[in-house]
């Protein structure tokens, strides 16, 4: 039995018509006779949106959008008056217990498990979505939603790989046996008891289903060809990396890029997995190869990683730690990169509209600093793959005034700090310019 395990990130699957496209490319290889785990994310803003819920006892505002939303994706992925019927009833029922959940909690916080089960609702909605479809069109599928067992920290939990691969040798395997493509969703987990939980990182979900099944590959589902070397939209020259270590991963996504770590996929790499970052659009692409091994040279091909909409605090003084400051940080759901500028400063760079939260955190944590803000909404360009020297020549060739920063990680990088109205430019230039190579 020839097994794939495909992860679908929101991006992967935005609305109807991406679900209705991945349908397409799944029920083309279980024709060819492949099996299929499925992994799949919440639809976009939907996990955003059960957050805030938790934090604002909103349960019945957001009860009444995410009805909307999967009610309406329902209507476009299944045509017979019937089975469109049972498919709203179930994303209705599912929403209704979370209602249900939600007014139990209006006036207390919600308990670890009960924050755990309420993220996992976006997942829920969202396998039952994909499943409706392809039971519409008679293909065999299930959602199983108790694959992954894990410890009791609800929502940060950490995965039984023992307990999990007696749980996919008693039910994930069978079901692939008997012809099924098997849905389950990202992050979701459950103890030995049954008690919903949220792994730590979503992505042990597919990597650890991948490991258990022995599968002949782990695919990662996106929107784009692999990884690129820029973003397209900002540069039509983009290309994609055929190649990337999975260091690399690690890094992008410090630089908040949706993508795996090394930690993350090492299960399926402990077992030898092929892992490939490919485009739910364009599935004929090779898409990126995910090198493991550490003793393997990878070509180093400079990426470039653009966020706009930035504002930067700036502390002075006293020596803070930026390991504290990003705990408090994230504890108000605020994530933001720390980079060094000039000597004796701290920057901490972030969204523009969390400006005057994170302020008043680190103002309370640095009692005895002096915290700054920029002028105004700025762009960040990290420029992974090379290092401060060439980032200096870079900036030496720029039209744009740019300030040149090392962003703290597990790798140190050199990024730019550009005015916003000049991300495309500045991008375009740098992509197009050859860069010394670091020594």
């Amino acid at each position: 039995m020839n097994i794939i395990t495909m992860n679908f990130g929101p991006e992967a699957l935005p609305d109807a018509g991406a679900i209705a496209q991945a349908a397409d490319m799944l029920a083309q290889h279980q024709r060819s006779g492949n099996a299929l785990i499925v992994v799949v994310s919440a639809l976009p803003g939907v996990s955003e949106m059960l957050q805030e819920s938790i934090d604002l006892s909103s349960y019945a505002r957001a009860h009444n959008k995410l009805l909307s939303i999967h009610t309406s994706a329902a209507r476009k992925l299944v045509q017979e008056a019937r089975d469109r019927a049972l498919l709203i009833q179930d994303v209705t029922d599912i929403l209704e217990t979370y209602n249900w959940m939600g007014r139990s909690m209006v006036n207390r916080s919600a308990t670890p498990p009960e924050a755990a089960a309420v993220l996992a609702v976006g997942e829920r909605l969202s396998a039952r979505l994909l499943a409706g479809h392809l039971q519409n069109r008679g293909v065999q599928v299930v959602h199983a939603g108790e694959m992954i067992v894990t410890d009791d920290e609800y929502c940060a939990a950490t995965p039984d790989e023992a307990g999990t691969r007696q749980r996919s040798a008693d039910k994930l395997m069978p079901l692939l046996a008997e012809g099924y493509i098997v849905i389950v969703g990202n992050g979701s987990g459950t103890t030995p008891e049954g008690r919903a939980t949220r792994l730590n990182d979503s992505y042990q979900t597919a990597s650890l289903l991948a490991a258990c099944a022995q599968a002949s590959g782990l695919w990662l589902m996106t929107n784009r060809d692999g990884i690129l070397t820029a973003d397209p939209e900002l540069t039509p020259a983009a290309q994609t990396v055929p190649v990337i270590s999975a260091d690399t991963l690690t890094d992008l996504a410090h630089y908040g890029l949706r993508l795996p770590t090394a930690v993350a996929l090492a299960p399926a790499a402990a077992a030898q997995i092929p892992i490939f970052i490919r485009n739910v659009l364009n599935p004929s692409h090779p898409g990126t190869f995910v090198q493991m091994r550490a003793d393997t040279v990878v070509d180093n091909v400079p990426l470039i990683v653009a966020r706009k909409n930035i504002r930067v605090l700036t502390i002075t003084g006293g020596e803070p730690d930026p390991a504290e400051a990003l705990r408090e940080l994230a504890g108000e759901h605020i994530q933001a990169l720390v980079g060094q500028g000039e000597p004796g400063t701290l920057d901490f760079f972030l969204r523009a509209d969390q400006l005057n939260i994170a302020r008043l955190v680190l103002s309370r944590l640095y009692t005895h600093t002096r915290l700054e803000t920029d002028s105004g909404r700025s762009a960040l360009i990290a420029l992974i793959g090379t290092d401060r020297a060439s980032a200096a020549y870079l900036v030496r060739r720029l039209d744009t005034p740019a300030r040149l920063v090392t962003l703290d990680g597990r790798t140190p990088h050199p990024a730019l700090l550009v005015p916003e109205e000049s991300i495309k430019e500045v991008v375009e230039k740098i992509h197009n310019l050859t860069l010394p190579q670091p020594k």
